[in-house]
């Protein structure tokens, strides 16, 4: 007579296959081999004949089946509505594994019972659980009656949580890649309008990267025009929609722009403004966002899906309110820009042609830095006022989002200021004073210390007796002084040194920053002083963020004084900035000495 025996009471004899089989169950990197592992597990473990899981999304409350081993179409469709009852009974989805041991004692009026007695299944186990965005539930049936012990239902939790502690790893993994992906569009959006200077080429181009942001399936731009008409432009928009300029008051993204608020519909149908081309084309679920620049709605970006189960996020309504933003800029700048170019037109017919370059480039320095210092002031305060919590209080991503805002206001601002410095610079509009230079330097020293402190870096200030005055600007030098500064100690780490030397040479007036930081390729040590070239790491990626304008403007402000500008540099070393000035004789005196500040 030949012993049959139940898998648990084998189980010592089965260690090295479970250990393997719990292995694959960790080690599995897509949800498909994963759940192919548990249902290969738990089969093994608790002698189970067929198994299946459901995932309910939490945000569309759609149920799904990604995985069915042995269960006819019928059976799928019995247990997926099997979890539905159950949710519909407990919304706080907070369940214990449900056993029936004997489906024959399953009531006659609950459908499951014929279904599971016609696919010959005795007996199941349904196992719940969470993930970020889910609530899911692993069916577990078999053909004999006295499965599913106690312990063998702690068994089965224990291997479930296994699966799902996996799970939501490759979920914070896919949420990682897809912050990624998003960062990488929103960089593209800023290239986009940094590199097209042509409106509808950044309009067609935003309204793409926002579709293939949240993976939409197409979507339009629209853009209002003498406050009338409403033009689009499509990304992915199906020929027969056939869109046409809008008249104001007709359709959704009217209304968006009407309201100055997004819309956000999971049938785009129930809309009492929907236009029937977009019922027709079977647009389903629907985002649109107004286009906001200077406080004007100047349009609306709306993206559509036709798939029934795909329902757009709040989390996605936010990204894409972004990129509107950025959108209304875009708008605005380019606006701006071609109002710039048209008063450099009536210049340009009684100027030759270098005169007619420089001065269109310096109106639109000029242009951009007036026009965009009063927004960055007012954006700047808001941005301030929202991290201070006196409007409410952030959540943690919301104080990351207002942080960010406020660092990027801050380097546009240092921007239009050293344009505006490079415009004086170039064209020489400076002040002309006789300056001491130690006392220049000393004025400076004591906020110097005061930075190298707070990052534990040591200043140090070698200063010869006596040195000649200098003849220039006195708000230019201290820029230059101020550079310097930043980028040492900007690149020095925390224990480095810093030290500031002036001396005489000849007729010259000779400074030096140096500093013991990272130091300088060679390669890179011929471009340093260019406008906005910046050094980069093996990966070409900027070693520090900035405008990379600082030493363009260090060189030219020093040259319109007539002076040089010179820069040795070893990596892991440091590097030594050198600055030669013609020396003065200052009317009412020869020189200027250490004694004179005291």
């Amino acid at each position: 007579m030949q012993l049959i025996t139940h898998p648990m009471d084998n189980y010592q004899a089965q260690s090295h296959e479970l250990a393997e089989w719990l292995q694959s169950i960790q080690n599995a990197q897509t949800t498909d081999s994963l759940w192919n592992a548990l249902s290969q597990t738990l089969q093994m473990v608790l002698g189970c004949k067929k198994t299946a899981v459901y995932l309910k999304n939490l945000t569309t409350a759609t149920v799904t089946c990604p995985y069915a081993n042995g269960l006819t179409d019928h059976m799928r469709d019995v247990f997926a509505e099997t979890m539905r009852s159950y949710a519909a009974v407990n919304p706080d989805l907070v369940f214990s594994p449900v056993v029936v041991s004997d489906v024959h004692q399953i009531p006659d009026e609950q459908l499951i019972k014929r279904t599971l007695i016609e696919e010959m299944i005795d007996a199941y186990m349904l196992i719940f659980f969470t993930t970020f965005d889910s609530w899911g539930m692993v069916a577990l049936l078999g053909d004999n009656a006295t499965l599913f012990s106690p312990n063998e239902v702690n068994t089965g939790q224990a291997i479930v949580e296994l699966a799902v502690a996996n799970l939501k790893n490759q979920q914070m993994q896919q949420k990682l890649a897809a912050a990624r992906v998003r960062e990488l569009r929103r960089n593209e959006i800023t290239q986009t309008l940094n590199q097209a200077f042509d409106l509808p080429t950044i309009l067609q181009s935003i309204c793409r990267i926002a579709t293939e942001l949240i993976y939409a399936d197409g979507g339009v731009l629209g853009l209002v025009v003498d406050n009338q008409i409403m033009i689009f432009y499509p990304y992915n928009v199906p020929a027969k929609m056939n869109l046409r300029p809008a008249m104001r008051g007709r359709g959704v993204a009217w209304q968006i722009v009407e309201s100055a608020q997004p819309v956000l519909l999971t049938d785009y149908g129930t809309h009492p403004q929907a236009q029937i081309k977009w019922v027709k084309n079977d647009i389903k679920a629907f985002l649109g966002v107004p286009i906001i620049g200077n406080d004007e709605c100047l349009g609306a970006i709306c993206l559509f899906d036709t798939s029934p189960e795909r329902q757009f996020t709040r989390e996605e309504m936010d990204l894409i309110e972004s990129v509107g933003r950025q959108a209304g800029m875009a708008i605005q700048n380019s606006r701006m820009l071609a109002e710039v170019e048209q008063r450099a037109s009536a210049l340009a017919n009684s100027l030759s042609r270098q005169e007619e370059l420089d001065k269109l480039k310096n109106q639109f320095i000029h242009a951009v830095s007036h026009e965009l210092r009063t927004p960055l002031g007012i954006i700047y305060g808001h941005a301030e006022l929202l991290e201070s919590g006196d409007l409410g209080e952030l959540t943690l991503v919301q104080q990351n989002s207002v942080q960010i805002v406020l660092r990027r206001i801050r380097m546009l601002t240092d921007m239009v200021e050293d344009l505006t410095a490079l415009m004086a610079a170039e064209t020489q509009e400076f002040r002309r004073d006789f300056i001491n230079p130690l006392q220049l330097v000393y004025s400076m020293l004591a906020e110097y210390r005061m930075q190298a402190e707070d990052l534990d870096l040591t200043l140090q200030a070698e200063l010869a007796e006596s040195l000649p005055w200098l003849h220039g600007d006195l708000t230019h030098l201290r820029r230059v002084f101020d550079n310097l500064f930043s980028n040492a100690f900007k690149y020095t780490p925390a224990g480095g040194s810093v030290t500031l030397r002036m001396f005489v040479e000849g007729e010259k007036i000779i400074i030096e920053v140096a500093d013991t930081g990272e130091g300088i390729e060679a390669q890179h040590l011929p471009r340093i002083f260019e406008r906005f070239y910046q050094v980069t790491d093996e990966q070409y990626r900027p070693r520090r963020k900035g405008t990379g304008l600082g030493l363009a403007l260090v060189k030219e402000i020093v040259e319109a004084h007539r002076g040089e500008v010179y820069v040795e540099s070893e990596l892991g070393v440091g590097t030594t900035f050198r600055i030669e000035l013609p020396g003065h004789v200052n009317p009412e005196g020869e020189g200027v000495t250490k004694g004179q500040l005291v």
